[in-house]
């Protein structure tokens, strides 16, 4: 296994936003507990827990396992135009050995909704997973009616892999799951056309 630390110091940088690792001032953010507590922007998480308020201490606590995890990377997301945290960002369940790992995004300001910084935050995080961390595999699925992050997936080069029928229960409906692959070689074939 890889020493992570060097990871965990890491700013990622993109165009308009830059990935800097999460801290503890980021959680006491009176902007961070209040995106957990808006449906809207928690919804396709898959946590249902989240749905309604959640309480500080388990926040907290969940925030304090990212930080010190061996296998998860946490990000706070800075919009540069304003230098303020608009949400979060994990590079998550690193498999050293498979060489492969899980990416998730939770765009918390409401404004940055519909501006191209999922994308370009998933962009920059590839970048960083295949370049730096010598990744082979990145990995990622949502909920069907998260319509934005499939296009967020299919923008940045993902493959369709699976979809896992009824496995989501949100609002009354059962939804199918998507899952979503990029191969470091796809990777490199998407670099060398561009």
């Amino acid at each position: 296994m890889k020493d992570i630390k060097k990871f965990k110091e890491e700013v990622i940088e993109g165009d308009r936003i830059m990935l800097v690792p999460f801290s503890l001032k980021h959680l006491n953010a009176p902007e961070y507990i209040s995106w957990l507590c808006d449906y809207d922007t928690v919804k396709f998480l898959n946590l249902p827990e989240y749905w309604k308020p959640i309480p500080f201490e388990k926040v907290e606590a969940y925030v304090k396992s990212m930080i010190a995890s061996e296998s998860n990377l946490f990000f706070a997301i800075i919009a540069k135009d304003e230098k303020k945290c608009i949400g979060t960002f994990k590079i998550g369940g690193i498999d050293w050995n498979a060489m492969n790992v899980n990416l998730g995004i939770m765009i918390g300001d409401s404004s940055y909704w519909g501006k191209g910084i999922a994308s370009e935050t998933f962009s920059i995080a590839i970048k960083y997973c295949f370049e730096q961390m010598n990744m082979h595999k990145i990995i990622g699925g949502c909920m069907e009616p998260n319509i934005g992050m499939r296009k967020v997936f299919e923008k940045c080069g993902f493959k369709e892999e699976g979809c896992f029928k009824e496995q989501d229960f949100l609002e009354g409906k059962w939804w199918d799951h998507y899952h979503y692959g990029l191969l470091n070689q796809e990777y490199n074939k998407q670099k060398s056309k561009s």
